[in-house]
């Protein structure tokens, strides 16, 4: 039995899940198909990653990469941006506080 591209990817999206990392090499090696049908599961893939805050696509090195973020890596994520941007807000006030004296 065949699989289309797209079935391909949702496959490959459950066992990204899995592993936490999938690239093109990845999933020629899962499937056993040819780089250029490769290329098109990873289009579907990428499709399905970016309609998911969990999975991240990642160019390292002029590859892509997926990667999927635990819950927790993902709270942890939250946590720091928002840490983040309460020190901006912090930075902006003191500026504009010194900028009046």
């Amino acid at each position: 039995m065949s699989l289309n591209s797209y079935k391909m990817a949702e496959v490959a999206f459950k066992i990204l899940r899995e592993r936490g990392e999938m690239s093109l090499e990845d999933i020629v090696r899962q499937f056993e198909i040819s780089v250029s049908t490769a290329y098109n599961v990873q289009r579907a893939l990428r499709a399905l990653c970016e309609n998911n805050e969990a999975c991240e696509v990642v160019i390292k090195n002029r590859r892509t990469v997926f990667v999927w973020h635990s819950s927790k890596e993902l709270q942890e994520k939250d946590e720091k941006d928002e840490e983040e941007k309460e020190r901006e807000e912090i930075e902006k006030i003191l500026d504009a506080h010194t900028r009046r004296e």
